[in-house]
């Protein structure tokens, strides 16, 4: 399954379709990348919690407001806005479904380059 499949498939699954459109639209413009999240949530103190999301044991949760700890403050106004959400509803999403996007995005511990995800968004 490619990489645009599993980020389609993992928001419609968890109900959280409405944010998929916002979502793809940063990563495909470069404002949101894996390697920026993995910067933010480590300078938000959340190393744990992102690695668990890469490594083979189980995901550990992130709450909306670690979220909204963690993100620029743009960008999640931004996809909230492209959602036609508050920016909490928006966190509370991305709560749901981050941890298993990027566990499925990283099956063997290794983000995908930030340039692969951005070519395979562009296609859609």
């Amino acid at each position: 399954m490619g990489i645009m499949e599993t980020l389609t498939g993992l928001f419609k699954s968890s109900g959280a379709d409405n944010l998929l459109k916002g979502v793809t639209e940063m990563i495909g413009d470069g404002s949101l990348s894996m390697s920026k999240l993995k910067e933010n949530m480590s300078k938000a103190g959340l190393d744990d919690i992102f690695s668990s999301w890469t490594g083979t044991g189980e995901n550990k949760p992130i709450s909306a407001e670690q979220i909204k700890q963690a993100s620029d403050p743009g960008n999640l106004q931004a996809i909230a806005d492209k959602a036609g959400v508050s920016v909490d509803q928006a966190a509370d999403e991305l709560s749901k479904v981050l941890p298993d996007v990027v566990d499925k995005l990283s099956p063997d511990g290794v983000l995908p380059a930030d340039d692969a995800v951005k070519s395979a968004v562009s296609k859609v």
